[in-house]
């Protein structure tokens, strides 16, 4: 049996993929916002997450003989990726997960920050109490995002 290496050489680059599910968007099925697309590049095709560490995945499994055509892969997120292993109706599971789970990148950041226990609210309500300058919002959100592992101090700088 090959190697799970041996299996992925020759794997198209996910920026290949994406621009292959690009042109034959309508097949992925509609968001439940409506979309019939909806997602950017570093968007996971299911759920809509938006994260770089996307990863290629096999709509028809290697092991039942496939090939890595553009065709026969997508890219989702690490839970989606985990979650549609070994379905035996890929296309079902996604275009239900497109419908129903669909987020748009800031309600998953949103959502994540909340998980992280800040309630972004709140920290308005306050930032606006104190008549908050532009600068002070966006360090303020900058310091958000670190405290939730989005970005490190060495990249805070890059932001503002």
């Amino acid at each position: 049996m090959n190697t799970n290496n041996e299996r992925r050489v020759g794997m198209p680059k996910k920026d290949k993929i994406f621009s292959y599910w690009d042109e034959n968007q309508y097949e992925l099925g509609a968001t439940k916002q409506g979309d019939e697309w909806g997602i950017a590049e570093k968007e996971c095709f299911a759920c809509g997450n938006f994260i770089r560490a996307l990863q290629r995945c096999h709509i028809v499994p290697l092991i039942l003989g496939v090939s890595n055509e553009l065709s026969n892969l997508h890219l989702l997120c690490p839970p989606c990726h985990f979650e549609s292993e070994s379905l035996p109706n890929y296309w079902n599971w996604l275009k239900g997960k497109r419908y129903n789970e669909w987020k748009y990148p800031m309600e998953h950041l949103f959502h994540w920050i909340k998980l992280h226990g800040f309630d972004l609210t709140k920290e308005y309500e306050q930032l606006d109490k104190i008549n908050a300058t532009n600068e002070q919002i966006q360090n303020r959100i900058i310091e958000i995002l670190d405290a939730c592992g989005f970005i490190r101090n060495e990249k805070a700088s890059e932001i503002s």
